[in-house]
C-alpha cells in the first residue's frame, strides 16, 4: 500500500505541517508527546480536515485543498 501524506493544520498557539511518502504495507510514525501523531492520523482517517495539503492513499486523492477532494 502506498500513501504520500503533505498537511498543514493550524491550532491556538501552534501549526501541525507532515509530510512523508511510504511504500510499504506498514508504516510507523515516531515522535514526542505532543508533536502530532494522532492529529496526522485523524486527519488520514477522514476525522479531522487539513487546512492545506493532500493525502494519496494507493494512487487515488482522498484529500486535496483547493479541490472538492475531501
Amino acid at each position: 500500500m502506498a500513501i504520500h501524506v503533505e498537511i498543514e493544520k493550524s491550532f491556538k498557539g501552534f501549526s501541525l505541517k507532515t509530510a512523508f511518502d511510504s511504500k510499504s504495507s506498514a508504516t510507523g510514525i515516531l515522535g514526542a508527546s505532543g508533536s502530532g501523531k494522532s492529529m496526522t492520523l485523524r486527519c488520514i482517517a477522514g476525522i479531522e480536515k487539513p487546512d492545506k495539503g493532500k493525502i494519496i492513499i494507493i494512487g487515488s486523492a482522498v484529500q486535496e485543498s483547493g479541490t472538492k477532494v475531501n
